[in-house]
């Protein structure tokens, strides 16, 4: 089997020259909407030589890859390895306490299909989250609500870990021991350690794949939670993002954004409640 030796930056030499990792960042920003700029040169190198040991091809071809086919395996391979896709159990907890207090009672009590958008599902955290929230809340509340709730990423390997639905049970430890109980199945023997979305909670999100700098593919939507993906965009594309969410919301619709982001300065067409509660006017 052929193998490929790793790229390796020589001591004050870097790996790619001004000249490639400008054609790189081009390439990214016009597939994804991400800004790469000079300085984040040693984070790109680390993961492009990453990503050229684990495909076994040389960087070179890679490189042409990536620059000439923009929608190709190589580009979605790279996004994958560039995208950190951190995230957590019910991070920024605030949002869904204002969820469950603020707007599901209202919401529920229009007595129609509810339509809610995860828009950067990273591996599956998020939607899961919103998924506990609403069923919970329906429950307490003792109302019926159908509800759709639609989670896409771009990248295709933390997909992959939210279509699955198994963590590791750290993940799951700062829940309630009741929720994890109600929501997650512990693995034993050889999956110990380990945990499992049940399916009454999978089965109310359907996930797939979704580029944010193409058009919505929903419309009428009452939610979106788009948290702590717009920071990765320089603003002309965070404008275009931000657009794109406006005309995919309901009037009366509302898009949740992360505590690091700031849309003030932006020019949109939202009604901003919070600093990252925006609303689209009725």
């Amino acid at each position: 089997m052929t193998t490929v030796s790793p790229p390796v930056a020589s001591p004050g030499r870097p790996l790619l020259s001004d000249r490639d990792l400008a054609r790189l960042a081009d390439a990214v920003h016009a597939a994804a909407g991400i800004s790469l700029g000079p300085e984040k040169r040693v984070m790109i190198e680390a993961r492009l030589a990453k990503l050229s040991r684990r495909t076994n091809r040389p960087l070179d071809a890679l490189l042409r890859e990536i620059e000439h086919d923009r929608d190709g395996a190589a580009m979605a391979d790279l996004l994958d390895v560039l995208t950190t896709n951190y995230t957590s159990f019910f991070r920024e907890a605030d949002h869904f306490a204002w969820m469950s207090e603020h707007w599901l009672p209202g919401a529920v009590r229009q007595q129609r299909p509810l339509d809610i958008w995860c828009a950067a599902a990273a591996t599956g955290e998020e939607p899961c989250s919103l998924a506990m929230t609403l069923l919970e809340g329906v429950e307490r509340l003792g109302l019926t609500a159908p509800a759709t709730i639609q989670a896409t990423d771009i990248s295709r390997r933390a997909l992959e870990v939210a279509t699955t639905g198994v963590y590791p049970a750290g993940h799951v430890a700062g829940m309630a021991p009741e929720r994890v109980r109600r929501w997650f199945q512990r693995g034993v023997g050889a999956h110990d350690g380990w945990v499992r979305v049940k399916r009454d909670l999978s089965h109310a999100i359907n996930y797939g794949r979704h580029n944010l700098l193409e058009p919505a593919p929903f419309r009428g939507l009452d939610l979106v939670f788009l948290r702590n993906v717009l920071i990765y965009f320089d603003d002309p594309t965070q404008t275009r993002v931000l657009d794109r969410i406006y005309e995919a919301l309901a009037p009366g619709g509302f898009l949740i954004i992360g505590h690091a982001e700031n849309v003030r300065r932006l020019k949109h067409r939202f009604v901003m409640r919070t600093h990252t509660i925006l609303e689209k006017a009725r």
